[in-house]
């Protein structure tokens, strides 16, 4: 089940997404021609601990967290990195593990950006998505062959799905 909260906070009016283990918010930090920031949290609203597969760096993670800006004239743009689909090493500490009630918050910076729409930014929107469950490893790259997680066996406690929030920008 999805419930929608909102919370005013400064100057942006954060929309929380939650179901029944995990919640999100996004609040902006910046936007401006050059550079977009922004703070994404994971809340565990869960009776047990909850993992987020979840890479810092916006390079490799770009279709696993996704920046979203909506203009007063309709138009949205995804904001990203260009995809580097090499050169990392998923490792187990990319699988957060957050306790009971506790959250744990990441900056998204994604700069060299050249927004196409010219209207008024008024909102921001994250979209984070994971299936993986299993990291058995094995897999040759291009970076060597990939290593193996969790023994191989499935993740404990891995969340999986999509959740999206969203913070109106004012």
């Amino acid at each position: 089940m999805k419930k929608i909260l909102f919370i005013f906070m400064g100057f942006v009016l954060c929309m929380f997404a939650q179901e029944d283990t995990l919640k999100t918010s996004i609040s902006l930090i910046k936007l401006d021609n050059n550079t977009l920031e922004a703070n994404v949290t994971f809340e565990n609203v869960s009776n047990e601990p909850l993992r987020i597969y979840f890479i810092e760096n916006p390079i490799f993670n770009t279709f696993q967290s996704m920046l979203y800006v909506a203009y007063s004239d309709g138009n949205i743009e995804l904001f990203s990195e260009e995809p580097h689909p090499n050169g990392i090493s998923v490792e187990e500490s990319d699988f957060h593990l957050i306790d009971v009630n506790k959250s744990k918050t990441f900056t998204q910076k994604i700069e060299f950006i050249e927004p196409r729409y010219q209207g008024k930014p008024i909102e921001l929107q994250w979209v984070y998505k994971n299936q993986i469950k299993k990291w058995e490893g094995g897999i040759s790259t291009l970076d060597g062959v990939s290593k193996q997680l969790f023994d191989g066996k499935e993740i404990p406690y891995i969340w999986t799905g999509t959740i999206e929030c969203s913070a109106k920008i004012r």
